[in-house]
């Protein structure tokens, strides 16, 4: 893609109006697009009834972190920037420690959703003990087992480590 075609595209366009501009086919318009969105041309996507539309500048914009942990400091460095999803039992631990620093319980009520979308507990524990919210853990899984459906149960190995009773 070069300088004089992201100048013709500059502004607000839909896939449509890429191609109409360029004279290109559709499925080349959504190449450009997504390529121009990963080096950092495409400012901003909108969904619309009419289509997405995309924002495209001919300066680029390079994002340091992207999605809901923007601007935030996650421990785990092997998985901040990885390609794959990051795992339930680690943003359970990651809320829970936001919880801790802040004291905002919406990130208490998100976490205890979660708890139902556990499924290696040896994660979930390594993580714990990371982020140092282990016995936030166990208040948050007691309550959880009252209020929502379907909490698995914790295996008796992570009980004894976590120190919990019942």
């Amino acid at each position: 893609m070069n300088i004089s075609n992201l100048a013709k595209i500059k502004g607000w366009n839909t896939v449509e109006d890429v191609q109409n501009k360029l004279g290109i086919t559709k499925s080349t318009a959504y190449l450009y697009l997504h390529k121009l969105s990963k080096s950092g041309h495409v400012v901003q996507k909108v969904k619309k009834p009419r289509g997405t539309m995309y924002l495209v500048s001919t300066v680029p914009m390079k994002y340091k972190y992207h999605g809901m942990y923007e601007g935030t400091d996650l421990v785990a460095s092997s998985q901040e920037f990885s390609k794959e999803k990051i795992a339930w039992e680690q943003k359970i631990a990651f809320f829970l420690k936001k919880y801790k620093e802040e004291r905002n319980t919406r990130y208490y009520n998100e976490a205890e959703k979660m708890v139902r979308k556990i499924k290696n507990w040896k994660m979930l524990y390594r993580f714990l003990k990371l982020y140092g919210v282990k016995n936030e853990f166990i208040e948050m899984y007691l309550n959880s087992r009252r209020k929502v459906k379907k909490v698995p149960r914790m295996p008796k190995l992570y009980k004894r480590l976590l120190n919990y009773e019942v």
